[in-house]
């Protein structure tokens, strides 16, 4: 499966804080979001953005939506709510948003050749690494958003092969590149090859809590392949692991979730329906993931690829209407729920029956034909 728009992280630890846009150009407007006034500020510079909203007349504070990769400008362009900014939006990205991807292809690049940094850690995981290598993570991102894969791999590959790991840093740096690396080739079709790479990862790391990273990863592409049995003998090493490493410090809230959505899709693979049922019904009351040092993807897009990994569409498509109650600005079903999207993991068949079952309610805007090339990456 070749189509991808961002890379899917189960475990991640550092993020940072993304920065003012210096010198860029600002659009205000008020837009209506759940029956209430809300400002939002939409701020464009070359090759990045950035969306702010909050309530009008209260003392919240502004919710940010980075435009640093191309998923949050299709959840934008997607949302009905957000419509008095698509004009501007469409003539900074392109029609076809091949404007904001060659920008996008061209900041990073230089971010990376100058061993900096460009903006705020674009994937939660990458605030594992150091600047340089999240310089280089980003811009391997941006060649996946403009379905360069081999490309991307090769760097990832590379920097990789040079990456020492006899401290903590090298060792968050390397596990952080294993897994790109893995990701990058499962989304170029070769699901075989990245769990190889993951398997070599978890050996080199034996003993280290990276390891785990990499167990995880593997299991969920295990699953994802229908490989039941080795997906669940996989995880429950990864859980038995982390359950040591958790001994040791504070667990993130939130964290074991990763581990349910994986062993629920082993288990109904193996026809074990009432445990995976069980497990997928833990969502439902789980802690929020934390935000600050720690950040896990959120619940919502963990469930997300679980039902996904079960192949249940209607389970799906409710998790979609669920989050289409009450929408964050630039939540991945406005992303998702687009028929030409497709991702790593998703099984085309299940994405595609949930579609029709969800329909199009209300603000969901299914977008026109001429975005389908950048929803497929380019292929």
């Amino acid at each position: 499966m070749r189509d991808r728009m961002w890379s899917k992280w189960l475990v991640a630890w550092i993020v940072a804080i993304l920065p003012a846009i210096a010198g860029a150009d600002t659009m205000r407007e008020v837009v209506s979001i759940d029956g209430a006034e809300t400002a939002v500020e939409l701020r464009l510079d070359d090759g990045i953005g950035e969306l702010r909203y909050r309530p009008r007349g209260g003392r919240e504070a502004w919710r940010t939506v980075p435009l640093d990769t191309l998923a949050p400008i299709v959840a934008v362009l997607a949302d009905q709510r957000l419509a008095p900014l698509w004009p501007v939006l469409e003539r900074w990205a392109g029609p076809d948003l091949t404007l904001a991807r060659d920008a996008m292809l061209t900041r990073t690049k230089a971010s990376w050749e100058q061993r900096r940094a460009s903006t705020r850690a674009a994937q939660p995981s990458q605030g594992a690494v150091r600047k340089p290598i999240r310089a280089l993570l980003q811009y391997a991102v941006a060649l996946q958003d403009a379905g360069r894969f081999a490309e991307a791999a090769a760097l990832l590959r590379a920097q990789r092969d040079l990456q020492p790991v006899k401290s903590e840093w090298d060792r968050s740096e390397w596990i952080t590149l294993s897994i790109n690396l893995a990701n990058v080739m499962a989304g170029a079709g070769d699901r075989e090859g990245a769990i190889a790479v993951l398997e070599q990862a978890s050996v080199r790391l034996k003993g280290s809590p990276y390891a785990i990273n990499a167990d995880l990863n593997r299991a969920a592409m295990l699953a994802e392949g229908g490989r039941y049995e080795a997906a669940l003998s996989a995880v429950e090493a990864a859980v038995a692991a982390f359950a040591g490493a958790s001994g040791h410090g504070a667990e993130v809230p939130g964290a074991r979730l990763q581990f349910d959505w994986i062993r629920a899709c082993a288990l109904r693979g193996l026809g074990r329906e009432a445990e995976a049922a069980t497990l997928m019904a833990s969502f439902r009351s789980a802690a929020t993931p934390m935000q600050g040092r720690f950040a896990p993807p959120a619940d919502r897009d963990v469930e997300e690829r679980g039902w996904a990994c079960l192949r249940d569409p209607a389970a799906l498509a409710a998790l979609w209407q669920r989050d289409l109650t009450a929408p964050a600005i630039g939540s991945l079903t406005f992303v998702t729920a687009q028929p030409a999207m497709q991702s790593l993991g998703y099984d085309p068949a299940t994405l595609d029956r949930a579609r029709r079952l969800l329909g199009t309610p209300a603000p969901l805007r299914l977008l026109p034909d001429r975005y389908a090339p950048a929803l497929r990456a380019w292929q």
